[in-house]
């Protein structure tokens, strides 16, 4: 070999060298310059409620999280939704009456257990924001204890994240969102990301959420008690 020879074999080695080294600056400058992908997450949650003396002070209740900041304007956003009656008593065992969405209490937040959290892009989330907005008009805002309470709206927005649903338990918060842990291990909130329980052997099944009756079968509060 000629030192031409080693001459053009140094050159190209060095400007091999030189690219990587280029091409290595470059992606940590992007890489510092670029921010990351902002994103919104929801969360499920739910309460058992609080019994002082045997009486409820706090009622059961399901609610979503959501909190984040959207990709495409860099709002941010951090609110909890729930859906209830407008008013309560035992006519909610026997009959539907109006229900609203609003945010849960303090005691509820506070003392709520999550169960369920999982990124969503800009288009689930206005996607959420338009359901939410249905529960809120006289077509879609009727409650009824057991056919379309606080839980079947939970289970509502999950199944619009993407999220597989079980069979819901109208009496039970608790045990409807542990099933839905279940259901989605990914996304599960648990002790090592290990699901709350085992699956059970049926197939989830899509909430029957259209306005209901006016006048189902009396209804029994479960352990968890009434919920809302």
């Amino acid at each position: 070999m000629t030192r031409a020879d080693c001459e053009r074999v140094s050159n190209r080695s060095l400007l091999g060298q030189f690219s990587r080294s280029l091409l290595l600056a470059v992606l940590l400058l992007a890489a510092v310059v670029l921010p990351a992908r902002a994103e919104v997450v929801l969360t499920l949650s739910a309460h058992a409620g609080l019994r002082t003396a045997g009486v409820y002070s706090l009622y059961p209740h399901a609610f979503i999280h959501l909190k984040g900041t959207l990709d495409g304007t860099g709002e941010a956003v951090d609110e909890s939704i729930g859906f209830g009656a407008t008013s309560f008593g035992p006519h909610l065992l026997f009959s539907s009456v109006p229900g609203e969405i609003g945010r849960p209490g303090n005691l509820q937040i506070n003392n709520g257990v999550d169960y369920i959290s999982i990124p969503i892009s800009d288009a689930t989330y206005a996607a959420i924001k338009e359901r939410v907005a249905f529960w809120s008009t006289r077509e879609g805002g009727t409650y009824n204890l057991r056919r379309r309470n606080c839980i079947h709206f939970v289970v509502d927005i999950a199944q619009l994240a993407g999220l597989q649903v079980p069979t819901v338990d109208p009496m039970s918060p608790n045990r409807t969102m542990i099933e839905a842990a279940a259901l989605n291990p990914t996304y599960a909130l648990g002790p090592e990301g290990v699901p709350h329980v085992t699956v059970r052997d049926e197939a989830p099944v899509q909430a029957n959420l259209a306005p209901a009756a006016s006048s189902p079968a009396p209804v029994s509060p479960t352990a968890d008690g009434p919920t809302l």
